[in-house]
């Protein structure tokens, strides 16, 4: 990361497209003084502290720069010189998502990860536990086990395919991109390096996901350890056995929230416009693809305009379509919650409806 920087802010021409392409909160910020404050050994003033951390990792600011610098990365490095500092919302969200606590966090982890056995029953088993028995896909949904109704939604579909799978979820599987994204490099590449060791253990052909972040991860991790195994979101995986499930239309027409990692920095927003087209018509927003607008989870609630931002979000879908769709865990829960007269759905619930319309799966 210091190479990077060091190199990117060099090619900086201070042309400002990058904050003009940044949608979160910012005082005045000069190009100078955040190149300044990149540097690694220089001090970070306030403004830019602030802004920092209401910086979602979005990657708006990158296509925008003509010099190709990865300004996405340079604040990156600023939230990594200023881990000691962190925001309270950001210590907290990570006190108990890693793969490897130790003493009174450890202690939090397992009381948290109890309580949400008791509360599930059905998944407990899937709650922190390494499958070893091999079979072809692996289902990783890390953390996000404890979000049970897309967890069961999933497996209901797993199970109607037909394709032998294992599952690899809890607080001690977490992906490490919460901590990448909140500048902790180290406890991020420990806790891939976990993962990829705890993958390994059932040899999968495919490993699925259905979280942004967890597919960021598993990229990652392919790349660094030169894997074997093929990533694909859930979605793309039901894709591979579309011929199985009804032809039916469920809705006149939806419009779909793209991610900003699976779309924008990965290229692999395809499936969730093919998996809306088998049961509806798409109608695509303006703010769409590569100029998608994000959610704003990933700061934790510290930008203070995060709700009108999520509000102007849905009104800029509710213009196009009565339902959103959401092909990531995450965007999914923050905007769902959101009584914005529109339906937010997982895309996911597109597949389990035409299977109970056609009398369930089988």
């Amino acid at each position: 990361m210091r190479k990077w920087v060091s190199h990117d802010i060099d090619l900086c021409i201070g042309c400002n497209r990058c904050m003009e392409a940044c949608p979160v909160t910012k005082k005045h910020i000069t190009i100078a003084d955040l190149n300044m404050a990149t540097e690694p050994e220089t001090e970070v003033p306030q403004n830019i502290i602030d802004f920092s951390f209401n910086c979602v990792q979005c990657g708006r600011c990158v296509p925008v720069c003509p010099a190709g610098a990865r300004r996405d990365y340079m604040v990156l490095f600023i939230k990594y010189k200023l881990r000691a500092q962190k925001p309270g919302k950001y210590d907290k969200y990570i006190q108990i998502k890693d793969q490897d606590k130790r003493g009174f966090e450890l202690m939090k982890q397992k009381l948290y990860t109890t309580y949400m056995k008791l509360k599930h029953r059905d998944l407990r088993q899937y709650m922190g536990s390494v499958p070893s028995e091999n079979k072809e896909i692996l289902f990783y949904p890390g953390c996000y086990i404890n979000s049970p109704e897309v967890i069961r939604r999933t497996m209901k579909l797993l199970n109607f395919v037909g394709t032998p799978y294992n599952i690899l979820g809890g607080l001690n599987t977490c992906c490490g991109i919460p901590h990448l994204l909140i500048g902790e490099f180290e406890l991020a590449e420990k806790n891939m390096d976990l993962l990829h060791a705890k993958i390994n253990r059932s040899t999968p052909k495919i490993v699925i996901t259905g979280c942004a972040e967890c597919f960021e991860a598993l990229v990652r991790i392919k790349a660094k350890h030169k894997t074997e195994y093929d990533i694909l979101t859930v979605t793309e995986f039901l894709l591979t056995h579309r011929d199985k499930f009804p032809k039916v239309r469920l809705r006149p027409n939806i419009t779909l929230h793209d991610s900003c990692r699976i779309t924008r920095r990965y290229n692999r927003g395809e499936a969730p416009r093919k998996a809306i087209e088998m049961f509806s018509k798409l109608v695509e927003m303006e703010n769409s693809r590569e100029k998608t607008l994000c959610c704003y989870y990933w700061n934790m609630g510290h930008d203070g305009a995060n709700d009108k931002n999520r509000k102007k979000r849905l009104n800029e879908a509710r213009g196009k379509s009565k339902t959103l769709a959401c092909d990531c865990i995450t965007c999914y829960e923050k905007y769902v919650g959101l009584d914005d007269g529109i339906e937010v759905i997982d895309i996911l619930e597109l597949f389990e409806e035409a299977l109970d319309k056609e009398g369930g799966a089988r």
